[in-house]
């Protein structure tokens, strides 16, 4: 019977690290979509617009629909979690507004025109993107570190209740 126990503690460990290392690939994946979404940036401006349709605002794209569901049910109290939404909203609104600067008749002059605002715009851009990356891997060590127990989290989920 001790063996049986014993393996069952063993099944349960090995079940809580698979699942807690699943949320840190999930959200080290949102990192990549976001290079991802920066490459397809880069490529539709200087490809004058086309590749437009990879775009996504901030509300919509993989980050996004976790963050505004799942992410806010579970990690709304943790500050890393909230510092989230600033950068990643930038990082989606550099990208649209230079998308905005080319979508016109004749999107080659108007990327020679606003060459200076289109390179001011990515470097914005970067920034945000370097911003949300280091919050995102602040999240995962917050997580990896479990400050706050599995307990805390589900007294502070019926105290929203």
């Amino acid at each position: 019977m001790k063996n049986v126990i014993s393996f069952n503690h063993e099944i349960k460990d090995a079940s809580e690290k698979i699942a807690s290392t699943s949320k840190f690939l999930k959200l080290a994946g949102y990192k990549v979509d976001h290079i991802i979404f920066k490459s397809n940036a880069y490529r539709t401006i200087f490809r004058l617009g086309k590749g437009k349709e990879f775009f996504s605002d901030h509300r919509s794209c993989n980050l996004g629909k976790w963050y505004y569901s799942e992410g806010m049910k579970s990690y709304a109290h943790l500050p890393e979690f909230i510092q989230l939404s600033e950068p990643h909203e930038l990082v989606h609104r550099y990208a649209e507004e230079n998308l905005r600067i080319i979508e016109v008749p004749d999107p080659m002059r108007a990327l020679i025109k606003n060459a200076n605002r289109l390179r001011e715009n990515f470097e914005k851009m970067e920034a945000a993107s370097m911003k949300l990356f280091h919050l995102i891997d602040g999240l995962i060590e917050k997580l990896k570190n479990n400050s706050h127990s599995l307990e805390q989290l589900e007294v502070y989920q019926l105290q929203k209740a």
